[in-house]
């Protein structure tokens, strides 16, 4: 390689590490915890549905019934344990989804133990604005 051409990759490597460094770079998608607020996301965008839950109880979150496909899909639901804390204390639920058209709808999840026939600890409904 060239001086020119080792310059010019080491030039093109610092002005990477800066955008990184800046947090000028690709972002984590927003997340949203309140149901109350409604979400607004562009096609093509993610977002993050954060739930407390704490699986020492068996309970977890689940759909309450299907997304609309049209509009949004689910692209993984992950469930992050406390760090640090005592046994038995809660974590988050990450349920990640990517708008895919525009449109409006509901994402319903409900708090269950799955082998169990009772109703839902709790419920909770997200309305979703894609743009």
């Amino acid at each position: 390689m060239t001086p020119r051409g080792m310059l010019r990759t080491l030039l093109a490597s610092a002005s990477l590490v800066a955008v990184w460094a800046c947090g000028i770079g690709p972002t984590a998608p927003p997340d949203f915890s309140d149901p109350s607020l409604a979400v607004r996301a562009r096609s093509g965008e993610e977002f993050v549905i954060r739930l407390e839950s704490n699986a020492s109880t068996g309970y977890s979150w689940r759909l309450a019934r299907p997304v609309d496909g049209q509009v949004v899909v689910l692209v993984e639901a992950q469930y992050e344990p406390p760090t640090g804390a005592m046994l038995g204390s809660s974590g988050v639920e990450h349920w990640r989804f990517r708008a895919v058209s525009r449109g409006q709808t509901t994402i319903d999840l409900e708090y269950v133990r799955p082998w169990d026939t009772a109703a839902p600890a709790r419920t909770v409904s997200f309305v979703i604005f894609v743009s």
